[in-house]
């Protein structure tokens, strides 16, 4: 029996490797990805480890129409089999899909026409275009600057695209089914997606999505020139996506338990990538390693906490956060990072803090901690020592080169309270030229420390003086 055959159109950038996914898990369905794509054929996730083959891109691009013959007949016994196409792929393809009246359509917009604009964007800087665990993400996310004419031409570009699409099915009268990338994160569309291909309700458990959130952060964290581009795009008919909300994380569920998972999700990780790096997840109630570091404030009652270094201000987020739920007056969460002051070489390797923006989302939810924008060693010499400053809980995450990580922790341990306690960001990370498991091995073997590890992502060591 041939198989019900259909194509997912869309244009980049509007979630159609998250329907593709999503449709491929029930188990009646076998969806390919961008099987004409220029670069690559690009087939079904679960097929990519295997040894599944339609042919080369050379041999598909010399006969386009019979590498689709051999996509509808490869079917591996699924009762349906498609695949998603973006415009500026085959247009031999192209036409043959949507002018055969036995492929069932299926054509994804995204409503927000900035956001698809500045992924789009994205995934050019970081050449990521597919991303299937957020472990595998670039991080930093970059940030983009947007050019209002470039945007405009993209979105006029989507448009025809998608006026080329309905034009041909609507004068060959054929029924297609429009799907919206918001309402799809959103989990609805399913019933609607699963009753245009006549695919039997499987059990909810079934369907699932498995491409990662990428770019979940607010627009005003995701683009250079928001403030510029807000003033351009006034009174257009852009003006509107500035501020549409995203659904492209789920609303975190209330709790009855000891953690707030909404409070979580939406101030402690948040837009902020980092947090990944500590076995949390950007605006996910996961915090990883993040409940230790709350946990360590909050025991120890820390009147002062210090973060050398933070890409993203989760560790300080944690601190204060302690500090507020105890009531602690007073009590100061201070973050020391170089910034711009860091060697561009070492930039290059560990990245750039996304927060050094006066309106960053950080910025705005945590305002009371206290920012030294300085070189470690600098802020040690000009703040803490002539201030006399003793600090309860020490988290050093800054220069993880071994001279760098060794001579925070020779400059700052000196300086802890009595029973203060220090944490050592990367102490799993044995990735070159990282160089804090070689502090904490020698830590270890020296009698003056009591060394604990968590691997927790990139790992986690806390570190406290043995009694004299």
């Amino acid at each position: 029996m041939r198989p019900v055959r259909f194509v997912i159109l869309a244009a980049p950038r509007t979630g159609s490797n998250m329907l593709c996914t999503l449709l491929g898990s029930h188990p009646s369905v076998l969806c390919h990805h961008e099987l004409f794509n220029p670069a690559g054929a690009y087939p079904a996730l679960e097929l990519r480890d295997s040894s599944f083959e339609l042919g080369d891109p050379e041999e598909r691009d010399r006969d386009p129409l019979r590498f689709l013959d051999r996509v509808w007949l490869a079917h591996l016994g699924h009762s349906h089999v498609g695949f998603k196409m973006t415009h500026r792929q085959n247009q031999a393809i192209l036409s043959s899909v949507l002018r055969d009246r036995d492929v069932r359509k299926i054509v994804l917009r995204r409503e927000n026409r900035l956001r698809t604009f500045v992924s789009r964007l994205i995934a050019e800087e970081t050449g990521q275009w597919e991303v299937y665990d957020e472990a595998d993400l670039t991080l930093p996310r970059p940030r983009v600057h947007v050019d209002v004419p470039a945007l405009r031409q993209a979105v006029a570009e989507d448009e025809a695209y998608y006026g080329e699409l309905e034009t041909v099915l609507d004068e060959t009268r054929q029924p297609f089914l429009g799907v919206r990338y918001e309402a799809l994160v959103a989990g609805g569309e399913r019933a609607r997606l699963l009753e245009f291909l006549e695919l039997p309700e499987p059990s909810p458990a079934c369907l699932s999505v498995r491409s990662a959130r990428q770019n979940p952060a607010e627009l005003r964290d995701l683009v250079v020139n928001f403030t510029e581009l807000e003033a351009a795009l006034a009174g257009t008919e852009l003006a509107g996506d500035l501020r549409m909300p995203d659904p492209s994380a789920p609303e975190p569920r209330a709790a009855s338990g000891l953690v707030d998972r909404r409070f979580v999700a939406e101030q402690l990780t948040g837009p902020d990538p980092w947090c990944a790096s500590h076995g949390a997840a950007p605006d996910s109630p996961e915090l990883g390693a993040g409940m230790l570091y709350y946990a360590l404030a909050y025991a120890l009652r820390a009147s002062v906490c210090v973060c050398l270094g933070s890409g993203g201000g989760f560790v300080p987020r944690l601190m204060r956060q302690a500090q507020r739920d105890l009531g602690l007056e007073p009590s100061r969460t201070i973050l020391v990072d170089g910034g711009d002051r860091v060697a561009e070489e070492k930039r290059a390797i560990w990245g750039s803090p996304a927060w050094t923006e006066p309106d960053s989302w950080f910025r705005r939810a945590y305002p009371d901690v206290e920012i030294v924008l300085s070189l470690t060693e600098a802020a040690h010499r000009e703040l803490f020592i002539p201030n006399g400053i003793t600090i309860d809980y020490l988290h050093i995450d800054a220069d993880h080169h071994y001279e760098g990580v060794r001579l925070d922790f020779d400059l700052f341990a000196p300086i802890l309270a009595e029973g203060g306690v220090i944490t050592l960001h990367d102490s799993s990370n044995y990735r070159e030229p990282c160089g804090v498991p070689r502090l904490v091995e020698e830590l270890r073997g020296g009698s003056d420390y009591a060394v604990v590890d968590f691997p927790i992502r990139y790992g986690t060591t806390i570190v406290k003086r043995n009694p004299a």
